[in-house]
């Protein structure tokens, strides 16, 4: 059974983050690399680097748990968001049509 877990980040009793990590997404992957994937990842506007801090606990998440790779997407046309993922060492690996719009596909391998 796959299993999907929600973590968040909280500062002063205030959520400032959180992302749910999956392990699988069938929507947009379809092969067998052993991987996990990140969904709604979100922070607070207020706070810095928290969305960083986040990915680092899922990048050793991964390791510990012996996983290729950390994969996400994000909309195509949020060049900021991209250029983002691109800064911190994802690579980009496509994109798929979703109704009316696109979504950027990226990996990190771990």
């Amino acid at each position: 059974m796959k299993i999907n877990k929600l973590y968040i980040v909280k500062k002063d009793n205030k959520v400032i983050g959180s992302v749910l990590l999956k392990e699988e997404d069938n929507r947009f992957w379809n092969d067998d690399l052993k991987s996990y994937y990140l969904r709604h990842l979100v922070t607070d506007v207020n706070y810095k680097n928290v969305g960083k801090l986040l990915i680092n606990f899922i990048i050793e998440k991964a390791k510990s748990n012996k996983k290729e790779c950390i994969r996400l997407d994000c909309k195509g046309t949020n060049e900021k968001l991209n250029n983002y993922y691109k800064e911190i060492g994802f690579i980009y690996k496509g994109k798929k049509q979703v109704e009316d719009s696109y979504e950027n596909l990226w990996q990190l391998t771990i």
